[in-house]
């Protein structure tokens, strides 16, 4: 009976001991768990951490203010939690910057989502008023001006992006000038106003040309070579393209020559010249997809 008790009584003690180190073990585990929940809220969250005015203006530094149809802002996953925030401060009456709202109605806009956009534009436009500030007035009115054409009210569009080339001509801001134009003379071509169109477009390439602003230069080009493609005059589309891609090309405007690389195939096409319109769209398509621009891939794989 001695030697059960001795046995019973070791038997007892190692269970005893080896709860005990289980239970350190699981205060450990959950103090290590603990830690890198912190950790990774703190420092290493999944998703951005945009919690002050500060970052959600860094987040957004890369999207101009003024849109331009000549080169919407590529939309990046990263935007819907900066517009999380920038919306938790718009309903909550928190700071923000009018460029903000701006920029995030630039990407609303670029996403083809015209009322949330103008709904931005709106805020932002009423808000530079009451803070005097013309430029951003202007450049709210310019994008009201294109998000409106979006929606087919190319009235409306014209009378804002007009009332926006206004103020820019007073501030004597030739780069705003050089955007209202061009977006003006893309509403007129939408309502096949060519003429009109032309006559935007023209001005915009001698005002950038006096600038020595190659990438304007070359986007205006760009915006002429289409007016004479809408014509049917497509030799000189080509010709205005393909003076485009060239200056495109010395800025090292991957974007640019895509755009077109992509309005030339449309002319290749035109001409009955299938296989070099393939090749455009393909090259035009494979640059879209290396700079995850999905609208510029998206508009060449529907050429195709």
């Amino acid at each position: 009976m001695g030697k059960k008790r001795d046995k019973l009584a070791r038997e007892s003690l190692k269970y005893q001991k080896s709860q005990y180190l289980i239970a350190i073990l699981v205060f450990v585990v959950t103090v290590i768990g603990a830690g890198i929940g912190v950790y990774k809220t703190c420092f290493k969250s999944d998703e951005p951490r945009v919690t002050n005015i500060t970052n959600i203006s860094l987040a957004l530094q890369g999207v101009p203010v003024r849109f331009d149809v000549d080169r919407p802002p590529i939309v990046a996953d990263e935007y819907r939690r900066v517009e999380e925030i920038l919306n938790d401060s718009l309903a909550s009456g928190g700071r923000f910057e009018i460029e903000d709202l701006l920029r995030m109605g630039n990407i609303r806009l670029a996403m083809s989502d015209y009322s949330h956009a103008t709904h931005y534009y709106e805020v932002a436009r009423d808000l530079a008023d009451e803070a005097g500030n013309k430029e951003l007035v202007g450049a709210a009115l310019g994008n009201i001006g294109v998000a409106s054409a979006g929606k087919g009210d190319f009235r409306r569009a014209l009378d804002h992006i007009e009332e926006a080339l206004a103020i820019s001509t007073d501030a004597n801001d030739s780069a705003g000038i050089s955007i209202d134009l061009n977006n003006m003379g893309f509403v007129y071509r939408e309502m096949g106003f060519t003429d009109s169109a032309m006559a935007c477009h023209e001005e915009a390439l001698a005002i950038n040309r006096v600038r020595s602003n190659n990438f304007g230069e070359a986007a205006a080009l760009n915006n002429i070579g289409v007016v004479y493609y809408y014509r049917g005059n497509l030799d000189r589309a080509m010709g205005m393209f393909q003076e485009a891609h060239t200056l495109f090309r010395t800025e090292n405007d991957r974007r640019g020559v895509a755009q077109t690389l992509g309005n030339m195939g449309l002319v290749h096409r035109a001409s009955a010249r299938l296989h070099d319109a393939v090749s455009a769209h393909k090259t035009a398509r494979d640059i879209f997809v290396s700079l995850k621009d999905l609208q510029g891939e998206a508009q060449q794989i529907s050429n195709l």
